[in-house]
């Protein structure tokens, strides 16, 4: 498993929780807090555009059904933005259990 080392005294990474087209996702503690890190794997001109789109849209974007951007990070060869952490999992995984639950409910 990579180590990833993020530039702050703020953040302890723990955990790979996930793998993206872009990079991986750790659970990390920032403040006291969970957080989410999702990484970028390669940095480049166009990869730097499109994280920096992400960190613009993220940092606009309030509401409660959304996930909320803590930070993010970008230094040298690593970009991080650092999310709000759902323990239930993505929103893909919540509608999986639901479906399983109705399922299951239906047979029974």
């Amino acid at each position: 498993m990579t180590k990833l080392i993020i530039p702050s005294a703020e953040v302890t990474v723990q955990d790979v929780i996930g793998k993206g087209s872009f990079g991986e996702v750790y659970k990390a503690q920032y403040r006291g807090a969970s957080v989410a890190v999702k990484t970028m794997k390669e940095v480049s001109e166009n990869s730097l555009k499109r994280f920096m789109d992400e960190v613009l849209l993220a940092a606009d974007l309030r509401h409660r059904n959304v996930v909320n951007m803590v930070g993010a990070c970008w230094e040298n060869d690593l970009m991080a933005l650092l999310m709000e952490y759902c323990e239930k999992g993505t929103s893909e995984d919540v509608r999986k259990r639901k479906a399983r639950r109705a399922a299951h409910q239906t047979r029974c």
